[in-house]
């Protein structure tokens, strides 16, 4: 469910932060000051698979005497980062991953933080909180041979870190016959929208 936050802007005083109840409304505030209400849905984790974390705010004031229904606009953000990850920029180059490897995936990690995104499930994505660092590194068990083969994906061809609502999409091809010599192909930062992701109607309501 969201969790609510109302903050006198004058001071910073906070006057409310808990998760939305009904029973926590209506909620007494000095006259005349502007308050930011903010709702976010989801933790905002280090990392995690499928974890998006949603925020919104609005500013409003309220006169002596007012009882104001605020909603907290529609035009949530998606607040963290993701990274997805494509095995082929083509349906050959998909098949030729199937063609040289039992198995493979790109793993995320932050910190000591690691989550995989596998070439089994291509809707899977890593969620990583705003301005982190991160590196990727491929690992793939070649059919010939059934060694693993791992490495870390090239630094200078990946951002640093990702503002909030930016979506890395990494696509991976394999450039020889041999198999082992995986490049990345594209690496395309998309802005994400709360519709592309999570219906609305999957979200508790925001309103107070």
């Amino acid at each position: 469910q969201f969790d609510i936050k109302i903050v006198r802007n004058s001071n910073g005083a906070v006057i409310l932060d808990a998760p939305f109840s009904k029973d926590l409304f209506p909620v007494n505030v000095v006259s005349g000051c502007e308050y930011t209400i903010t709702a976010e849905y989801g933790g905002n984790t280090v990392l995690g698979l499928n974890k998006p974390y949603y925020v919104g705010s609005v500013v409003e004031s309220v006169q002596k005497g007012q009882t104001k229904d605020i909603t907290v606009p529609r035009s949530a953000i998606v607040g963290n980062s993701l990274i997805s990850v494509r095995f082929g920029s083509t349906q050959e180059g998909m098949l030729r991953f199937e063609k040289y490897f039992e198995d493979c995936a790109v793993a995320v990690i932050v910190g000591d933080n690691m989550v995989y995104l596998p070439f089994s499930n291509p809707n899977v994505s890593a969620y990583l909180r705003a301005g982190s660092g991160f590196r990727l590194n491929f690992s793939g068990v070649l059919r010939s041979s059934g060694q693993t083969r791992s490495f870390d994906l090239p630094e200078d061809m990946l951002p640093s870190s990702l503002s909030p609502a930016e979506h890395l999409v990494v696509t991976l091809d394999i450039k020889a016959e041999s198999g082992l010599d995986i490049t990345i192909t594209k690496a395309e930062i998309e802005n994400m929208e709360l519709d592309q992701n999570i219906p609305y109607e999957w979200l508790p309501l925001s309103s107070i």
